[in-house]
């Protein structure tokens, strides 16, 4: 019965314990964001945007457009180059790429 009173992990509905590490190995999947469906919001708004009509698309359109002019106002940097990615993992590559040299290393905690 005290089990049941815990607060519970969101991922895997075990009780959650103190060491967040022991919780992280246990529960967490670091697999690619790809591997998920989409909320139904999300899959809404792209059935609404796949409407059948002539649209530019690769950042020539108005969804990349509007998408970018919010990207630049929430870091208010209005001429900021905004370079849309299809996952987190291609987003993360192009981060570390563009910090990082040709010579440096990039060191990751190993529940990361």
């Amino acid at each position: 019965a005290r089990l049941a009173a815990m607060p519970r992990c969101r991922l895997c509905a075990r009780p959650l314990v103190k060491n967040v590490a022991r919780q992280l190995s246990t529960c967490s999947s670091f697999a690619s964001d790809n591997t998920r469906g989409v909320l139904p919001e999300v899959m809404a708004a792209l059935q609404q945007a796949n409407v059948p009509r002539s649209c530019a698309s690769y950042g020539a359109d108005e969804y990349s457009a509007a998408a970018a002019a919010a990207v630049r106002d929430l870091f208010d940097a209005p001429d900021a180059y905004v370079l849309p990615t299809v996952s987190g993992i291609a987003s993360d590559a192009l981060a570390i790429a563009s910090a990082a040299g040709p010579l440096d290393a990039v060191f990751c905690h190993r529940l990361s």
